[in-house]
């Protein structure tokens, strides 16, 4: 949206959106978000009020921070395997 590179940051921000989505059973972002809305939902973050579980919104915290560097990726990802929302998945 902003014509900047991206990286894999952006799989892991995606993530936490699918995750997210499944919390909830709702989609956040919508086919007629026109790109301003897309950027301002993206900057204010995930509305963890919609996800009832702390467990799962803890992991989408992580894995949706705006910045990048700071987001949960590649250099953690034995923390997001080790994560408690995944505990039981083999």
């Amino acid at each position: 949206l902003l014509d900047l590179p991206h990286g894999v940051a952006a799989d892991w921000y995606s993530l936490g959106v699918i995750i997210h989505e499944m919390e909830s059973r709702r989609a956040y972002f919508a086919a007629g978000d026109d790109e301003g809305e897309v950027i301002r939902k993206k900057m204010q973050g995930l509305p963890c009020r919609l996800v009832n579980r702390p467990v799962a919104c803890n992991l989408i915290e992580q894995l949706w921070r705006f910045e990048p560097g700071l987001r949960w990726g590649d250099e953690q990802i034995e923390a997001i395997r080790n994560h408690a929302y995944f505990a039981g998945v083999d």
